[in-house]
């Protein structure tokens, strides 16, 4: 492979998949779609019955930029709560985000 990886298959202005994908490729993008909105309504069902809900993605992550995911931050219930990770025995802090829609869970952020 030319450049040493794999070719990506979303970008931030194709967050749901690029335009150009070999049929595999959109299959595979397509699943991973359906996936996530599906735990995104799930999400959204729980918080609107009164549990909390939170996701997390690294910060660069596309999921970030996703239609579905910018509309439930778009509806006010979701917030941004940033932490560092380190996990197995990292020598540097990951920085993080969640979204959260418990208030409980928001009364931690320093």
């Amino acid at each position: 492979m030319p450049g040493g990886g794999p070719q990506p298959l979303r970008s931030t202005t194709h967050p749901r998949g690029l335009p150009s994908l070999t049929v595999a490729d959109r299959d595979r993008v397509e699943s991973d779609n359906q996936c996530s909105d599906f735990l995104l309504a799930i999400q959204d069902v729980m918080h609107h019955n009164g549990r909390g809900a939170f996701r997390e993605n690294p910060r660069r992550s596309l999921h970030w930029v996703d239609p579905v995911e910018a509309f439930l931050f778009s509806q006010g219930d979701w917030h941004d709560y940033e932490y560092d990770a380190c996990c197995f025995l990292a020598t540097r802090a990951k920085h993080k985000p969640l979204d959260i829609t418990s208030k409980q869970c928001r009364n931690y952020q320093t």
